[in-house]
């Protein structure tokens, strides 16, 4: 199903997250018995599949979602939120024990601020973390 969402902050992380286990028809590269490349649609199934998106500087995300294989409980949208909308937040790692985002500072001066997930992506359970990052860095924060 083709999709176009607006509204987001394009220095957030933002993306398509089935929820449970999923079904989904994934296209895969195959190599024939003579050295031939070529795409395949297969089922597949995986649990909490998190799709990352691009963000258009205004806001704008154009995706598919995939509607072929069963009833699908997804969120699309920014990942993490803050109170700071010059922070650029990224997602690195979704694994349990090993969650972690980066928090990068453009800026000229230090931010702080709090960094959570956004209102329905409840992946990484709920946090609410503040952080402060000097200016022109980033900072890698574990997620508890």
């Amino acid at each position: 199903l083709p999709t176009r969402l607006e509204g987001l902050n394009p220095r957030w992380d933002a993306g398509v997250w089935y929820k449970g286990n999923v079904n989904r028809i994934i296209p895969e590269f195959v190599v024939n018995e003579i050295g031939q490349r070529y795409v395949e649609r297969r089922g597949k199934t995986e649990k909490d599949p998190l799709i990352h998106i691009p963000v258009l500087d205004d806001g704008t995300a154009v995706l598919q979602i995939e509607t072929d294989v069963g009833a699908k409980d997804l969120f699309i949208g920014n990942l993490l939120v803050s109170d700071n909308a010059e922070m650029y937040l990224t997602l690195v790692d979704t694994r349990p024990g090993k969650s972690a985002f980066v928090a990068h500072n453009p800026t000229d001066s230090e931010i702080k601020c709090r960094v959570k997930p956004a209102a329905g992506f409840t992946l990484l359970g709920t946090f609410d973390k503040e952080v402060v990052v000097p200016a022109g860095t980033s900072l890698q924060v574990s997620i508890p």
